[in-house]
């Protein structure tokens, strides 16, 4: 609208397609019953970032009801406030400035909790991936992104009953040197994806792609960071076009 270019359309132009022409953003979104058929569920303990997580919800959905609005879905994607970690109760967080990246609930409980680096610190819900997937009666969940500055691994921890039970397709997560994954071992919780039917790949910065499942010489690989995506065993076809991708290490796999 700011830019004169008339009635908002989405990224999908949706709203220029002609009636019973092609599917439409909003109507790929929604059910047969009316009811979308997908959902965005994110997690965010912060108060200024989920002031911004309020504001970026409303535009996708403006854009994805434009031209629809008898079909507009108001609840496609919801935000949480509470953190996720390996078990349930409350943690300190520190307070962050809205947009701020870097903020973490850390590895421990509330109690004797210091905020780090002086920060002050104000106590937030803490959860974890197998009760939400019970209280929000997930039947299956796409996508796992996992981004909690070095404390992933305690995520995962906290979605074993999800993952062995095969409710979750893929898994995507954070890999650096920060954090609790100074004591963590990457093959470790590689081996564990695989223990619950799961093959991992790096996603290295460079855009590179290595398979790290099987990989005997995974484990000795170093990267200073990076993103680590798992797929259930049972997606042959993501496979196949992940595969196509790799790059492979000296020595094979």
């Amino acid at each position: 609208e700011a830019l004169g270019l008339g009635q908002p359309c989405g990224a999908c132009r949706d709203c220029e397609l002609p009636a019973g022409g092609e599917t439409s953003l909003s109507e790929a979104l929604c059910g047969a019953d009316g009811a979308p058929a997908l959902r965005l569920h994110s997690f965010e303990p912060g108060a200024g970032n989920r002031q911004l997580h309020a504001a970026a919800i409303a535009e996708v959905e403006r854009h994805a009801n434009a031209g629809r609005p008898e079909r507009a879905q108001p609840h496609l994607l919801q935000s949480h406030g509470v953190a996720l970690h390996s078990f349930r109760g409350y943690a300190a967080f520190p307070q962050c400035p809205a947009g701020s990246e870097l903020c973490s609930v850390g590895g421990k409980r509330m109690e004797g909790l210091k905020a780090r680096e002086g920060a002050p610190a104000f106590s937030v819900p803490v959860t974890t991936v197998d009760a939400l997937v019970e209280e929000l009666a997930l039947e299956e969940v796409l996508m796992l992104k996992i981004d909690t500055e070095g404390f992933d691994p305690l995520v995962l921890e906290g979605a074993v009953g999800a993952l062995h039970g095969q409710r979750i397709a893929s898994v995507m997560f954070e890999y650096h040197a920060l954090n609790h994954w100074k004591a963590t071992d990457l093959a470790n919780v590689v081996e564990r994806m695989r223990e619950a039917e799961y093959t991992c790949y790096l996603l290295t910065r460079d855009d590179t792609l290595v398979l790290l499942t099987r990989c005997s010489h995974a484990g000795e690989q170093k990267w200073w960071w990076g993103n680590v995506l798992c797929v259930r065993d049972t997606e042959r076809h993501v496979h196949e076009r992940l595969l196509a991708r790799c790059k492979w290490l000296d020595g094979g796999v």
